[in-house]
């Protein structure tokens, strides 16, 4: 179990997300994870809809 997290954030908060934006980058962290063996958690706040509120937790050695 890795207890060290490294946070990736992607920041821009002017932009809204749209569900379909939502969900793309889901799959892309999930299949991100899968092709690098990589336990992650993906972070959305969906009160605020805002892509800087999208955060990956990585294993810090990523």
């Amino acid at each position: 179990m890795v207890n060290l997290v490294r946070l990736i954030y992607h920041s821009k908060a002017t932009t809204q997300l749209s569900a379909a934006e939502l969900a793309q980058l889901q799959q892309q962290a999930i299949q991100f994870n899968k092709d690098n063996d990589i336990t992650g958690v993906l972070v959305y706040d969906e009160k605020n809809h805002s892509r800087s509120q999208i955060r990956w937790f990585l294993p810090a050695n990523v």
